[in-house]
Parts: structure tokens; C-alpha cells; sequence
């Protein structure tokens, strides 16, 4: 039973049904998830805090929502949230 879980680009070629199936498995882990992703809304609905690298440094570390809504921050850091999303 490890202690830490860490994926890398989890959501990267999933069909929505089996992206939807992998969220369902990771909520139910009462496990820390360590999770690199360029998938902004996954990170919004699957991680209470973020953290963004720039270059090897951390330029922004918080909850989640707060920082998909600073448009500055995603912008300085080549992040962009999919048209029509909304946090």
C-alpha cells in the first residue's frame, strides 16, 4: 500500500469514458496524488492545490481555482484553459 501515487499526464489519449473512469478511481484512493498535467480542467476537478513550474521553479503554488483564474499567471506560463471552460 504505497503512500504516494505519481501520474504523469493521466488524462494524455483517454476517450471521455475512460478519462470520467480514471477521475472515479482517484477520488476513491485514500492516497496523496502527485499529478503533472497540461489538462487544466482535470486538475480543477481532481486536485485541491496546484503547483505551476516555470523553467524548474515554482512560480505558483495554491488551491486550485484560484490559480486557473489568475489570467496573468496562465499566460506568463503558457497555460491556457479550453475555450468555454469555466472555473
Amino acid at each position: 500500500k504505497p503512500e504516494i501515487l505519481v501520474l504523469d499526464e493521466p488524462s494524455s489519449n483517454l476517450d471521455p469514458a475512460s478519462r470520467r473512469e480514471l477521475a472515479d478511481i482517484l477520488r476513491s484512493l485514500d492516497i496523496t496524488i502527485v499529478m503533472v498535467t497540461h489538462d487544466l480542467p482535470y486538475a480543477f476537478e481532481l486536485c485541491e492545490r496546484s503547483v505551476i513550474l516555470s523553467g524548474g521553479v515554482i512560480v505558483a503554488d495554491g488551491k486550485t481555482p484560484e490559480i486557473l483564474k489568475n489570467d496573468e499567471l496562465l499566460k506568463a506560463n503558457r497555460l491556457e484553459l479550453p475555450v468555454g471552460f469555466s472555473v
